[in-house]
């Protein structure tokens, strides 16, 4: 069996309770106690539900977590990939507050839902919201079709990001497999308790003084800018792409 494992400076080694809520066909290695809405369907998942051997599984889902606030905390929690599919991201931020002490949270930057999105605005479709950190909280815009393959005219970084998306649209060339990591993932290593904040357009957030995509292409230029390009197919291709859109 398969896990996933965070860098091995980042592992909680001296958690006693440990979290994974949505863990699904792909958990993380160490919990003791797993949360997933739906174990039983492969709704929202590319495989079947992993059940592991020694692990206390709970249904239940990030918004109401199914646990008694008389319950001791859990040291350590992991939300990877969950927090996108919330219909309250307040709630969910809530939860974790109340029930973790620490943890991992990962979602899609907001480049990667742009670039990934299938098509025009569903409102059927599972990731309901842009979510990125910014100054050590989290900050969201909800998907809709006023903010979906939209892009500020007077934001830099939200022009490099529509190059982008135009690029792979008008070319069908796959950019998001060949992305950073960096760039295409929020990773946020929080410590209870969190801040997230919702901005209704990404013009609304600008305003605001936030920018949901500048982590994304800073980390981006990096990457193609870094001496050891030459020695990564996939970082020379980002990089010829990027000279070809002035991203850089």
């Amino acid at each position: 069996m398969k896990f996933k494992k965070l860098p091995l400076h980042k592992r909680p080694y001296l958690a006693k309770r440990v979290l994974e809520i949505g863990g699904g066909h792909f958990p993380f290695k160490g919990v003791t106690h797993a949360v997933d809405k739906y174990p039983d369907k492969n709704y929202q998942r590319a495989h079947d539900f992993t059940y592991v051997k020694g692990v206390k599984f709970i249904e239940g889902d990030l918004e109401n977590l199914p646990f008694d606030e008389t319950e001791e905390q859990f040291d350590f929690a992991y939300a990877s990939h969950v927090l996108e599919h919330t219909d309250t991201p307040e709630k969910a931020i809530q939860q974790l507050n109340k029930f973790t002490k620490s943890g991992y949270i990962e979602t899609p930057s907001p480049l990667r839902e742009q670039l990934m999105y299938p098509g025009e605005f569903d409102p059927n479709y599972y990731h309901k919201i842009f979510v990125w950190l910014e100054d050590g909280e989290l900050h969201y815009i909800p998907i809709r079709p006023d903010t979906l393959h939209t892009f500020s005219e007077g934001d830099a970084y939200a022009q490099a990001v529509k190059r982008l998306y135009q690029y792979a649209k008008n070319t069908g060339t796959l950019v998001e497999p060949i992305l950073p990591r960096a760039s295409k993932y929020m990773m946020f290593y929080y410590q209870s308790p969190m801040q997230i904040h919702r901005h209704e357009s990404f013009d609304a957030a600008l305003a605001a003084g936030k920018n949901p995509y500048k982590n994304s292409i800073d980390q981006l230029i990096r990457r193609i800018q870094r001496l050891d390009t030459a020695f990564s197919s996939k970082t020379r291709k980002m990089k010829k792409i990027c000279e070809e859109l002035a991203i850089g």
